[in-house]
């Protein structure tokens, strides 16, 4: 299914400037962001029929924000870690009052039709996303205004890493005085983490 579906939505994507990076994976990038639209099937055990949960996502990516942000929370680099993203969101959350399970598609119906339903969703609400965090500038402005989580915002893909990613993009925008003081002002980090990035900022003194 990941493999139709992606065949079909492989000339609609193209014409919003995305291009087929992987099966049930589309890419485009503006500025220095990576953006992402990715998708992945699950089955629905125990219901009548065939079927599927369907999870449609959207994500960006500042490969230099990812390496740091791995730095800091000492992990490595290494290729599992490339294939995250630095922030993601699912399309579902973006179309009022709907819910996980508005992609649900049963393996009877034509997967054309499916298609064309979840095309339209990215094409009416995908764009406000990215729009949004298509600049560092605009991704530092966010973290300004949510010091901790917020579920309107994007979701930080790694574990109890929101702390670092903000840090992270301060420091590849170069904003080491202002990663100093919200060090001495908040708790944002771990104390391993802290410390790491402390280092860092030394060492770019």
């Amino acid at each position: 299914m990941d493999k139709e579906l992606t065949l079909i939505l492989e000339d609609k994507m193209n014409s919003l400037g995305f291009t087929k990076k992987r099966i049930h994976e589309f890419c485009r990038k503006v500025n220095d962001c990576e953006q992402y639209f990715s998708f992945y099937y699950t089955r629905d055990r125990g219901l009548p029929g065939t079927y599927y949960s369907m999870f449609p996502t959207l994500s960006f990516r500042y490969s230099k924000v990812d390496e740091l942000q791995c730095l800091f929370m000492g992990k490595e680099y290494d290729k599992r870690e490339k294939e995250f993203n630095t922030g993601c969101k699912g399309l579902y959350t973006l179309v009022p009052g709907c819910d996980s399970g508005r992609y649900r598609y049963c393996s009877d119906n034509p997967m054309s039709n499916h298609a064309e339903f979840i095309f339209d969703d990215f094409h009416d609400y995908a764009f406000s996303f990215y729009d949004k965090y298509d600049s560092l500038d605009k991704v530092e402005k966010y973290f300004d205004l949510n010091r901790s989580y917020n579920r309107n915002g994007f979701d930080v893909v790694r574990n109890n890493a929101y702390g670092c990613c903000m840090v992270a993009v301060l420091c590849v925008n170069g904003k080491f005085d202002k990663c100093r003081q919200l060090m001495e002002e908040e708790c944002l980090v771990t104390d391993e983490q802290k410390a790491r990035i402390i280092e860092y900022i030394g060492l770019r003194d």
